[in-house]
């Protein structure tokens, strides 16, 4: 579903904001302030941004044009009086994805609403069309100093020189679709599109046409409607956590992975294609299959080649320079200069546990230079308070990532990590079935 953020002051306009949401289903949440508008950008994606005219981003406009700059693929939506003229001079937004301006009317706000929203679908649609061009590459770096993440890469890279699917399973944010689209660009199918089907931003009725494409009805004069398979034949197939697909979807890639084939919507016409599909799961795939959210037939057609990423917390010695280069990103989006992260804050960084990984380290550089000055302090890391990370675990967690950390540490070798954590191979052997960790 599209999330919409509201920036808006006026209780009034909040309120038809809230039935509009209501009667609408728009997962839209409302701020009144910048610093809130900044945080929800630091903890969640807005496909577009409404903007009240006159309220509180007309205090800070420097700060709000900031904030869009930093994320040029949020739509901006702004929302004045009928009098617009008197305000129009405070906002020339040269976005690229300005909407306009709409009134605070309930019909023509609640219109605009939809519009913006349909906006973001097309928006999907030509983002496909740009990295099926190979215009769009991942913004995440590769780093790999940790000996886990190095033969991981490895592992990638034989793997890209042959036309086997892939199966990557790992904590949200740990880089599965970096590492998918990695081995895609080092194939030979590296010319053509790498296709990405992300479940969760479409209905079911509107993802399986944009998939598989549909068949005009009885009678009509258009020809077949093509899909996105048919589009980026001859490249790969990214299922971005494959467990949120439904059932019927992954059925019908059993048989495109076993035929080569898909047939549309409504009975239509048998298409042949050519795709090599990389799944990514966020959760075991064996317990997904128990829970029927996972199709066994499409598991054990992936289950072959199966690469497990580790969290941030199992590959420390990749911190250090993940964060450098999150740095030196941020601060080209914000065209300014790139900070210096001191001892004390890079000692914070290595001992944190990144519970969001990736993503929560990305956020966290964005916001030290948006706020910090040449040199980051550890004070200045938005993080908990060391008294925080050292609350009290359960024994169970604590055994579980005592295990998961000495098999990183060992490079999953079971002899050495047993031995290190003093018990035998066999107990070892039974933790990892119990706590379903991959060696």
């Amino acid at each position: 579903m599209v999330r919409v953020l509201a920036l808006v002051g006026n209780p009034t306009l909040q309120l038809r904001l809230e039935e509009i949401r209501a009667a609408e289903g728009v997962d839209l949440v409302s701020v009144g302030s910048i610093a809130e508008t900044q945080r929800a950008f630091h903890e969640h994606s807005f496909a577009v941004l409404l903007i009240e005219v006159g309220g509180p981003a007309s205090r800070e406009p420097h700060a709000i044009m900031g904030l869009i700059e930093a994320h040029p693929g949020v739509a901006v939506l702004l929302v004045a009086d009928e009098d617009f003229a008197g305000a129009a001079n405070l906002y020339t937004l040269p976005v690229r994805n300005y909407l306009g301006w709409t009134t605070s009317h309930p019909v023509t706000l609640k219109l605009a609403l939809r519009r913006a929203v349909e906006h973001r679908y097309s928006q999907l649609e030509h983002q496909l069309l740009r990295e099926q061009q190979g215009l769009q590459w991942a913004t995440t770096p590769i780093i790999a100093e940790e000996p886990v993440t190095r033969e991981i890469f490895e592992l990638a890279r034989k793997l890209a020189s042959t036309r086997w699917h892939v199966l990557i399973t790992g904590e949200p944010g740990t880089g599965k679709q970096l590492l998918g689209r990695w081995i895609h660009e080092h194939s030979s199918r590296r010319h053509r599109p790498f296709l990405v089907v992300s479940p969760a931003e479409w209905p079911l009725v509107r993802l399986e046409q944009r998939v598989f494409g549909h068949t005009p009805l009885r009678g009509s004069e258009n020809s077949p409607c093509t899909g996105w398979l048919e589009q980026a034949d001859g490249g790969t197939l990214y299922l971005r956590d494959v467990t949120a697909l439904p059932l019927e979807i992954q059925q019908r890639i059993v048989l495109l992975i076993d035929h080569g084939s898909f047939r549309r919507p409504d009975h239509g016409q048998q298409v042949r294609v050519d795709l090599r599909v990389i799944a990514a799961s966020r959760k075991d795939p064996e317990v997904a299959v128990r829970e029927g959210c996972l199709s066994g037939e499409l598991y054990n057609r992936l289950a072959a080649w199966t690469i497990s990423m580790p969290p941030l917390r199992a590959r420390t010695a990749d911190i250090p320079r993940l964060a450098q280069a999150f740095l030196e990103q941020a601060a080209r989006r914000w065209r300014t200069s790139t900070p210096e992260l001191s001892t004390e804050a890079l000692a914070r960084l290595l001992e944190y546990p990144w519970p969001g990984n990736l993503h929560e380290l990305r956020n966290v550089m964005e916001h030290v230079v948006f706020y910090c000055g040449d040199v980051v302090a550890a004070d200045d890391l938005p993080l908990p308070a060391p008294w925080a990370l050292a609350r009290p675990l359960p024994l169970k967690e604590l055994e579980r990532l005592a295990v998961e950390q000495a098999l990183a540490r060992n490079h999953g070798n079971r002899i050495r990590a047993a031995r290190e954590l003093g018990i035998s191979v066999r107990k070892l052997q039974y933790c990892l079935r119990r706590y379903r960790l991959s060696a």
